[in-house]
């Protein structure tokens, strides 16, 4: 019997099954990676979209409101129009001024709306400060002109340290061109990415159109999106060519070896060569040929690490086609491009801003002079007076210690004021330092020396009327002191005895009396006679006679108070005022006059002189007036103790 043929095993993979199985897989693999290629570029289509906008639109249009701001404050505006208001007084320069801070500000605020980065608020309202303190100097200008000031002096109250603005522009500018940079990086390796993609995913669909028709339709679509992304990538790199041209600074791309590959507009204007003349050469033909030496060990340098000056900004020497040399300011960074390293500068030409240097310098060194010659110290100090901005050199003369000791702190310059005086000089200071003030005190130098000076201050106010400093002359008038000193003693002291004179006597009494008459309180008064003094001199001499008036006046300073008045009236005859002093304690005073006097030894080449003294004590009470009256009480006191034999104290209210 024949073996019943088998029917066939429907487990069984068939070489048909094998292909058609393949097939699937392959299917859902190409249209897994097609599929993953279409997500992938519609990924880089967002993110072209975002860098397009982070990396080109607003960093380009920062770069235009930066260019602006620039030319509105640079030459032939701002600055420019500021400067020829203060030596020319022209108005025309003052309506060309306002209307340059118009613009200025324009620019300022449009360019805030674009940035949310602290750093760059912070240096855009530096900006707008800086041309804020310009703007209030106008009116500063304004009063001194009106006041008849020179230039120079003018100059000097107008001065703006802008040097922070400066400063703040040049970030600003660095990171916007930072940002383009980086920006055109991106696009380029976007580029070379979406080409990659979009190849792929052509010869992918290519295959899936082979295998399946209904692919038709997704590949459409990815193509559309790529040819998308390649007009947005076209656009982002003449966007950024655009923006690279129209930059004010030259940009300069070299690579690692030092070979030039980029060179903008700016570059070629500033070096006076063309891009196709340099573009391939090594980057010393725009240095001095002193610098090219340097800068190959510095290429060879980094290639091993990263060199100190990378990222940060220097002041360098470059030259021009001519030869000439002018000074720059140069930030290199550095970057990568497919693993390629590459570095590129951004180039400034600082030739006006080192000119103004210098003559800031100069300006400066003049002041200096002038402020030496005269002798006085010219300062500057902040409105709340806790630091010194500036103060000339005749400083250290009249202080005898470094004007770096002072300028760090204020409290230094008023710790060498005399004790008696610092309260002084602090208060008139806060009291009227909005309206100018002057006042006279003592500084004691380290060696202990004592200089008297003066000092005049006025204040400087913005525009609104806000005090921003303090300005002040001081001028050493030592001499002058002395002077007055000597005058006041030659004035109101007895050249004999050193005691008030007649004429001293009278100022202060009739203030003694007034001060009684409109506080109350009592003023008594002694006045003493030598006995007997013509015959001294008759018998001793003049000069032992003198001997004998020093001596009386000797004894009534030793008995008098700090407060009491001691004085020659007249020949041998001296006065006594005695404030808040009854008539009892005034004759307790004459008594130890009288009997101090009597104890001298006053010896002469005759032998010993015996001196007494005669006094009169008077009260000042209604219906006197004045000092002479109450003088007048006590000589009718004095009479009486002459008549009654001398050698005594007679009150006046006891005298007939």
């Amino acid at each position: 019997m024949n073996q019943q043929e088998k029917p066939p095993d429907s487990r069984k993979i068939t070489p048909i099954h094998r292909r058609v199985r393949a097939s699937i897989v392959a299917l859902i693999f190409l249209l897994t990676i097609v599929l993953s290629a279409g997500a992938f570029s519609y990924r880089q289509y967002v993110l072209l979209q975002h860098n397009l906008i982070e990396y080109s639109d607003i960093p380009a249009a920062k770069a235009r409101l930066i260019s602006n701001i620039r030319r509105t404050i640079g030459y032939g505006h701002f600055i420019h129009n500021f400067k020829n208001y203060v030596l020319r007084q022209d108005r025309v320069y003052l309506e060309k001024l306002a209307i340059d801070r118009s613009e200025f500000e324009r620019a300022c605020l449009s360019l805030r709306e674009l940035t949310t980065d602290a750093s760059e608020l912070k240096d855009i309202q530096v900006l707008m400060d800086t041309v804020a303190d310009y703007w209030r100097k106008v009116a500063t200008a304004e009063e001194a002109f009106a006041a008849g000031k020179s230039i120079s002096e003018i100059d000097v109250l107008v001065r703006i340290d802008d040097r922070a603005a400066v400063a703040s522009l040049e970030r600003l500018d660095n990171r916007v061109q930072n940002k383009q940079l980086e920006g055109e990086i991106r696009l380029d390796a976007a580029i070379k990415l979406g080409q990659t993609v979009a190849v792929a995913s052509v010869m992918l669909a290519g295959l899936i159109v082979l295998i399946i028709g209904f692919s038709l339709g997704v590949i459409r679509k990815l193509s559309h999106e790529l040819q998308t992304s390649f007009n947005l990538l076209d656009e982002g790199r003449k966007l950024h060519e655009a923006t690279m041209q129209s930059t004010a600074d030259a940009v300069i791309v070299i690579s690692a070896r030092g070979i030039i590959e980029s060179f903008n507009h700016a570059a070629e204007n500033m070096f006076l060569m063309q891009a196709s003349e340099v573009i391939g050469k090594n980057v010393w033909v725009l240095m001095p040929k002193s610098d090219r030496h340097d800068h190959q060990r510095y290429l060879e340098a980094s290639s091993l690490f990263e060199p100190k000056a990378i990222n940060k900004v220097r002041e360098l020497q470059a030259c021009r086609r001519d030869g000439s040399c002018f000074p720059i300011e140069l930030n290199v960074a550095p970057f990568h491009v497919n693993g390629v390293k590459r570095y590129v500068g951004v180039v400034r030409d600082i030739t006006e801003r080192k000119q103004a240097e210098e003559k800031l310098i100069e300006s400066e060194a003049k002041l200096n002079e002038v402020a030496s010659m005269s002798g006085s110290v010219l300062w500057t100090m902040t409105a709340d007076m806790k630091s010194l901005l500036y103060a000339s050199p005749a400083l250290e003369e009249i202080w005898g210690v470094s004007v770096g000791i002072l300028a760090g702190d204020p409290e230094n310059y008023f710790s060498f004021i005399h004790p008696d005086d610092i309260e002084l000089v602090k208060e008139t200071i806060e009291r009227e330092k909005l309206s100018g003030w002057r006042v006279d005190y003592r500084v004691i130098q380290p060696n202990g020396k004592v200089v008297w000076v003066s000092e005049r201050g006025k204040p400087v106010c913005d525009e609104s009327g806000n005090l921003i400093r303090l300005v002040g002359v001081v001028t050493d008038i030592s001499q002058r002191k002395q002077l007055e000193e000597r005058l006041t003693k030659i004035a109101t002291l007895d050249h004999l005895t050193c005691v008030n004179n007649r004429h001293a006597l009278f100022n202060i009494g009739d203030r003694e009396i007034s001060r009684c008459r409109r506080h109350g309180g009592s003023l008594s008064l002694v006045l003493l006679d030598a006995d007997h003094f013509k015959q001294i001199n008759d018998r001793y001499g003049h000069l032992a006679g003198d001997e004998v008036l020093v001596r009386i006046a000797a004894v009534c300073r030793s008995v008098a108070r700090q407060e009491d008045v001691v004085a020659r009236y007249g020949g041998e005859e001296f006065i006594l005022l005695l404030p808040d002093t009854s008539l009892q304690d005034a004759m307790r005073v004459a008594e130890r006059l009288r009997e101090s006097i009597a104890a001298l030894e006053v010896m002469s080449e005759a032998g010993r002189i015996a001196v007494t003294i005669s006094c009169g004590v008077s009260l000042f009470e209604a219906p006197m007036k004045r000092l002479a009256d109450l003088i007048d009480s006590a000589d009718r006191a004095l009479y009486a103790a002459k008549a009654n034999g001398r050698n005594q104290t007679v009150i006046a209210s006891e005298a007939p």
